[in-house]
């Protein structure tokens, strides 16, 4: 009978989950300046935005959304936000890593290209073209200009 209950549940999961589908939407990120932060989204990234808000009595909250095809970054000011950098000048991720989200990683089929437009716009680069064996893939590393770390994927190589 425990088996039997077992197995029936593993069954009802598994058809209710495999109904559901989940895609990515949208990631938020805190930043200095919104209004600049969307800028560079949008002169280097190619998002656009297609909404503002702005909440003066919820700590000068702004918040610009950007949309690129079906993926979309929520860009969110707030007067009493702060860098990791303005408590400890000198913080390197790499030896500190703070805990939650590291980075947000883009697949593209013109690696090499989307990395010449970075560098010719100026961007920092945390990590230059590198190529990864155990994923057979190449990959760079930039920072926004909040410090946000981004990172640009090939498309996996047959």
């Amino acid at each position: 009978m425990k088996t039997a209950f077992l197995v029936i549940c593993g069954l009802l999961a598994n058809s209710l989950y495999g109904q559901i589908k989940l895609e990515p939407y949208r990631l938020g990120i805190t930043v200095k300046n919104a209004e600049q932060a969307a800028q560079w989204y949008q002169q280097n990234l190619g998002f656009k935005v297609y909404k503002q808000m702005s909440f003066p009595e919820y700590d000068s909250l702004k918040i610009y959304f950007l949309k690129w095809e079906t993926f979309e970054i929520e860009l969110v000011e707030k007067k009493t936000s702060f860098s990791i950098k303005d408590v400890r000048p000198g913080y390197n991720i790499n030896k500190e890593p703070l805990e939650g989200f590291s980075k947000i990683a883009f697949r593209t089929d013109s690696l090499r290209q989307t990395y010449e437009k970075l560098k010719k716009n100026g961007v920092k680069e945390i990590m230059g073209l590198t190529h990864d064996e155990g994923f057979n893939v190449d990959f760079f590393i930039i920072e926004d200009p909040d410090g946000n770390m981004l990172q640009f994927i090939g498309q996996n190589k047959k």
